[in-house]
C-alpha cells in the first residue's frame, strides 16, 4: 500500500473482517516503505512478490513508480540492507534493532528506570510486552525492524477506570523522575529528553471474572486468566535484564494468536485487533492533568506574561494580588 495523492481513485471498500469474493479468505496488509525511495528514480518499479508472484497495490495495479527522483542509488540500498539495516514499521530505515547497540542501551536504561518508579511507587513489576515480548520469546532479543521498546505492568484493581485513574498517577510518578511524558488513550508514551529514546508503558488488569483486560488490545482469540498468571522471571534482552511472564509463550497466543512463530509481514493492529478493554481508556480530563504537569515540569517564567504587566501597570492596582485561575 503506498500513500496516494488527493485525487487519487476511490477504492471499493470490503467487508470490515477482511474477507473477499473468493473461495479463500484474502487479508489486506500494509506495508510502511518511505525509507527507499531516496534510493529510487521515478522510473523505478516497485512491487511486493511472494513466491516470485507480485501481488496488487491498491490502486495502482503491479507496481509502483517513487513520486520523486531520488537522490541516491539502488546499489546504495543493498549495501545497508547488506550490512543489517532493514525497514522499520514506520517505513524508515533503520540499523536492526538486534544489531543496534546504541538503541538497546538506552532502552534498557529507560526500562530500568521505569521498572524501579512501578516497584518502589506501586509494587509492580514492569514486564517487556507487546513487540518485545515476542520477540524475547520468538528470537532471543529484539525484533530487528521493530521501531519501540514496549513494557507493562498488571494492575492490581478491579475495573478500567480504577486502572484508568491509577495509570495517570504513575504518569505524574514518571515525571518526577526526568521523563517526559505523553499519556495518550491507551498507554503512556515515555521519553528520554537526555537521550531521545522513546518507550511505551501499558497497562492491563484482572477483571473481576478472572478475565486480562488491556485497553490497546489483543490479536488472538486464546483467553488469559488470572490462573494463568505464575509471576515473571528475569531474562537476558538487548544487552541487559528484563522481566517478563513465566508463562510468556501463553501470553503471547493471547498477544498475537495461536501462530505467534510465524512471522507476520504487513501485521496491522488496525485489521488484526480482536478485543480492546474500552473501560480502560483514558479520558480527556486525565490526560489533560498529565499534560499540564509535563509542561510545567520543563517550562518556567521568568517575568510575567503581557497581560500581566498590562494590568500591573494600571495604578489602582494593589500591593499584593492573588491570582485565581490555571498556570503556573
Amino acid at each position: 500500500r503506498a500513500a496516494g495523492g488527493a485525487d487519487r481513485p476511490r477504492g471499493i471498500a470490503g467487508p470490515e473482517d477482511g474477507t473477499r469474493n473468493s473461495g479463500q479468505e484474502v487479508r489486506v496488509f500494509s506495508f510502511q516503505v518511505r525509507g527507499l525511495w531516496r534510493f529510487m528514480k521515478c522510473t523505478t518499479k516497485v512491487s511486493i512478490r511472494v513466491g516470485g508472484v507480485p501481488l496488487p497495490i491498491a490502486w495502482h495495479g503491479l507496481y509502483l513508480h517513487p513520486a520523486k527522483e531520488g537522490k541516491r542509488t539502488p546499489q546504495q540500498l543493498r549495501r545497508r540492507l547488506k550490512s543489517g539495516y532493514k525497514l522499520a514499521k514506520t517505513g524508515r530505515l533503520t540499523l536492526s534493532k538486534d544489531l543496534d547497540s546504541s538503541w538497546q542501551e538506552k532502552a534498557i536504561d529507560m526500562y530500568e528506570q521505569t521498572r524501579e518508579v512501578l516497584a518502589e511507587k506501586h509494587g509492580y513489576d514492569a514486564i517487556v510486552f507487546y513487540g518485545s515480548l515476542l520477540g524475547s520469546v520468538r528470537e532471543g532479543g529484539p525484533i530487528g525492524h521493530d521501531d519501540d521498546f514496549d513494557c507493562a505492568y498488571v494492575s492490581n484493581k478491579r475495573t478500567g477506570p480504577e486502572a484508568a485513574e491509577e495509570l495517570v498517577q504513575i504518569a505524574l510518578d514518571l515525571i518526577e523522575v526526568g521523563f517526559s511524558v505523553d499519556l495518550r488513550v491507551n498507554c503512556i508514551h515515555l521519553h528520554d529528553p537526555e537521550t531521545d529514546q522513546r518507550i511505551d508503558l501499558f497497562h492491563m488488569w484482572f477483571n473481576e471474572a478472572g478475565k486480562l483486560r488491556i485497553p490497546w488490545g489483543v490479536a488472538g482469540t486464546t483467553p488469559f486468566t488470572e490462573d494463568d498468571w505464575q509471576g515473571t522471571e528475569e531474562v537476558d534482552f538487548a544487552g541487559g535484564k528484563v522481566l517478563r511472564p513465566l508463562n510468556a509463550e501463553k501470553m503471547v497466543a493471547h498477544l498475537y494468536g495461536d501462530d505467534w512463530r510465524q512471522p507476520k509481514p504487513g501485521f496491522n493492529w488496525a485489521l488484526s485487533r480482536t478485543d480492546a478493554a474500552a473501560d480502560g481508556r483514558l479520558t480527556v480530563e486525565q490526560r489533560t492533568k498529565a499534560y499540564w504537569a509535563n509542561f510545567y515540569a520543563r517550562t518556567a517564567y521568568g517575568s510575567g506574561s503581557s497581560f500581566f504587566e498590562f494590568v500591573n501597570a494600571r495604578a489602582e492596582m494593589p500591593g499584593t494580588v492573588i491570582d485565581i485561575g490555571c498556570g503556573d
